[in-house]
């Protein structure tokens, strides 16, 4: 599993994990989670910190994960809602521009009719 997910992986998060035999996704939420200490490979190295998560499932099983040494295809369960999010937030910005570019094309005019007086 990449490092960003890990990183970004919070107590409340909801994801879903892949599971090949079953071809499928499965969701669940990190719940708790808590240090371990790992030995780096390098010679003369300290130890350095993970983490393993504790996931509950929607069918109610619940495990202990370490994110670092288990292979998992996880995804981030509200994905879409974030995709939206940014798209609303696009399109009020796309709003937003629109209207200072008439603003300024009033300012621009007003200013065009005072002088002329």
């Amino acid at each position: 599993m990449d490092n960003i997910y890990i990183d970004h992986m919070n107590i409340g998060q909801q994801v879903e994990v892949y599971w090949p035999q079953d071809e499928e996704y499965y969701a669940w939420k990190v719940t708790k989670k808590r240090k371990l200490q790992a030995e780096n490979k390098v010679k003369g190295s300290t130890k350095s910190t993970r983490y393993e998560y504790f996931i509950k499932y929607d069918d109610g099983d619940a495990e202990w994960v370490d994110l670092d040494s288990d292979d998992l295809n996880i995804r981030f369960a509200n994905k879409n809602l974030y995709r939206e999010k940014r798209q609303n937030l696009m399109d009020e910005a796309s709003k937003l521009k629109l209207h200072l570019s008439l603003l300024q094309r009033d300012v621009l005019e007003g200013i065009e009719e005072t002088h002329q007086k």
